[in-house]
């Protein structure tokens, strides 16, 4: 009885851990696939390219939790997949920004 419900439990406890098919999300948007289509949808969404964009990574300008933001999107060197998704808040990205 002690096997079969040891034999249950580990079963149950490996189902469990690799029943995470979902990627992370952005907004919605899963942050998977190739920075041009992760970008158009981004820009659907209502942000703007804002700086320079490459198949490397893009900076996007919009809004994000109700204040103004920037959004880095960086992809992997060799495929051009999007890996992450940084927000921030502190001007500092903006070269036009004014120092107090």
């Amino acid at each position: 009885m002690k096997k079969l419900l040891a034999f249950i439990f580990v079963v149950l406890f490996f189902e469990f851990c690799f029943a995470q098919n979902e990627h992370f999300k952005f907004k919605e948007i899963e942050i998977d696939g190739q920075v041009i289509e992760f970008v158009d949808k981004l820009q659907k969404s209502g942000y703007s390219i804002f700086g320079i964009a490459t198949e490397d990574g893009c900076i996007l300008k919009g809004e994000f939790w109700g204040e103004e933001c920037e959004l880095i999107v960086f992809s992997t060197e060799k495929s051009k997949v999007v890996y992450g998704v940084a927000v921030n808040f502190n001007k500092t990205l903006n070269p036009q920004a004014k120092k107090y």
